[in-house]
């Protein structure tokens, strides 16, 4: 190594120590010298310097050899000065742990793959269980209609368009924190608004997120009024209309009066026995069913051959769509996954692929006569499941709900609308032991406990998943992801060009035509399902 590269690497280290003031934010800087370009984070403490730019890996290794003999004597010779600034010597004794960590980072191996592991299996569990909820009760009647092979050909189809709209929301998430250091926040308002910079579109994505909400918990409140009516003694004359009434009321009540801290452990509780209680009652299913009838069942939708099964597959798809959603927690993830693009990316194929395999088991079971899933004829473990799976859902939604309204509507209190706004790379975890405000709480649950009334005597609760599906699911988790990931790409070509490169790739390959194919097709599904709407009601009146 020459003398005038030596002093080059040194004063790119002294240089990212000044860039790196103590402050009780995270903050990111680029840094170019020597021809190559370093980022350089700093917190309240901690200054870490991360080359982006190609170099020979021997090469880089001295660099870091000669800056950790550098900033090491500093730092010792700065103990031992009474009048030495603190906060120099802080970051530049950090910076000399990383160097020497990038060394000998190989001494504990071992103990780093293992956690590494874990850290995945937990997120991608996460996944799983933000993914399977109470809509997963009415897949086998949905599945019945194209049949068990069509169905499994589009669960598959939506998988992996569900993968890629994950894969887009983890690559904004991971950018937004390496190029800003700014914490992906957990709301999708906050999320877009500082991806697009538009607050217009941020409070439209707001509306659309409620929209789908308010679906879903309408749904499960509808659900569980049936369900409950169904097993209450008949002496009680409880319908489903009094008896969606009052879970409606206790939900609220619930939601008003827990902190988000005791509203996480009865979510954790639901989870728990959602998983048990499933795998109770499916294992005997699966072994007592005919495969042949699940396999190789024509469907019911009718007998006039493929127009048929098209058309219980176009219905079947905004369901099947709801129910495969987790998009919303991707965020959450790379979060937790300190934005590793490695670990994100193998959570979230893991993590959504074991509510595909299960999904697939339940409609196979059922579909084969293995499994009795009315109200009427299930078994307590059936009972158990679908008693947890509406409860976790209702919460989870209520919860989602009563933060967006407390966003952006003023009639939340103002100690309530504190506790539910989390501002850009806020620690979400200051709020769990908070109570969210009772207007924006009875604001959310208003809307769906009226659409579920309208829907306990004998309305279908499926229609109320299929909306969402065709509408909002599209929108917030097709086109969203889309139009983010174009304008993060569209920088990172700008700040290219000023010779500003990384190293990382896109975690979707296909460039800007696998962002047409997502946004065009989930563009397209939306004017599909209103095209058949509209011929539906048109029909119903008489006009067509």
């Amino acid at each position: 190594m020459t003398m005038k590269r030596a002093l080059a690497i040194s004063s790119t280290y002294i240089v990212a120590s000044s860039v790196c003031p103590a402050s009780a934010f995270s903050q990111s800087r680029l840094l170019r010298t020597d021809g190559a370009l370093f980022k350089v984070s700093s917190g309240d403490s901690y200054c870490r310097l991360e080359r982006l730019a190609n170099d020979e890996p021997g090469r880089r290794k001295r660099s870091l050899a000669l800056a950790s003999s550098i900033f090491g004597e500093e730092s010792r010779s700065s103990k031992n000065s009474e009048t030495a600034p603190s906060t120099p010597s802080k970051s530049k004794t950090t910076l000399a742990a990383v160097a020497s960590d990038a060394l000998d980072g190989t001494s504990d191996g071992s103990r780093g793959l293992v956690a590494g592991y874990a850290d995945v299996a937990s997120a991608a569990l996460l996944i799983t269980g933000n993914t399977v909820g109470a809509s997963m009760m009415v897949l086998p009647s949905v599945a019945a209609g194209p049949g068990m092979i069509p169905s499994a050909g589009l669960f598959l189809g939506l998988y992996a368009v569900n993968l890629i709209s994950g894969l887009l929301l983890a690559e904004v998430a991971i950018e937004q924190k390496e190029m800003t250091g700014v914490d992906a926040p957990s709301s999708f308002k906050q999320f877009a608004a500082h991806n697009l910079g538009c607050e217009s579109t941020a409070r439209f994505v707001s509306a659309v997120s409620i929209f789908v909400n308010s679906c879903i918990l309408t749904f499960d409140l509808t659900r569980a009024g049936q369900f409950a009516s169904a097993r209450l003694p008949e002496a009680l004359g409880a319908g489903s209309v009094e008896c969606t009434a009052a879970l409606a009321t206790g939900l609220v009540a619930l939601v008003a009066t827990q902190t988000d801290r005791s509203l996480s452990r009865f979510a954790s509780v639901t989870v728990g026995v959602l998983f048990v209680s499933f795998a109770g009652f499916l294992l005997p299913g699966l072994a007592s069913m005919d495969p042949s009838a699940a396999l190789l069942a024509p469907g019911s939708a009718g007998d006039d051959g493929a127009s048929d099964v098209i058309g219980s597959l176009s219905t079947a798809a905004p369901v099947f769509l709801t129910t495969m959603v987790y998009q919303n927690i991707v965020p959450s993830v790379t979060k937790i996954l300190d934005y590793d693009r490695t670990k994100t990316t193998f959570a979230i194929i893991a993590g959504s692929f074991l509510p595909l395999v299960m999904y697939l088991a339940f409609c196979y079971a059922a579909l084969g006569g293995g499994l009795d899933v009315s109200s009427a004829g299930s078994g307590p473990l059936f009972a158990a499941f679908a008693a947890a799976s509406l409860a976790g859902s209702a919460v989870a939604s209520l919860m989602s709900l009563a933060e967006e309204y407390g966003n952006n509507l003023p009639l939340a209190s103002e100690d309530g609308a504190e506790i539910l706004k989390s501002g850009k790379g806020q620690d979400q975890e200051s709020t769990k032991g908070k109570v969210a405000s009772l207007p924006s709480v009875v604001l959310a649950g208003l809307l769906p406990m009226c659409a579920c009334l309208a829907l306990a005597n004998g309305g279908e609760p499926t229609a109320a998943l299929s909306t969402a599906g065709s509408y909002g699911s599209p929108l917030l988790y097709g086109v969203l992801p889309v139009a983010m990931v174009w304008n993060q790409r569209r920088d990172r070509a700008r700040t290219a060009q000023d010779g500003y490169t990384r190293d990382e790739g896109d975690l979707v390959p296909g460039g800007a035509s696998s962002l047409v194919l997502l946004g065009a097709g989930a563009l397209l599904f939306v004017l599909q399902n209103i095209e058949r709407d509209i011929g539906g009601v048109l029909a119903a009146i008489g006009m067509s």
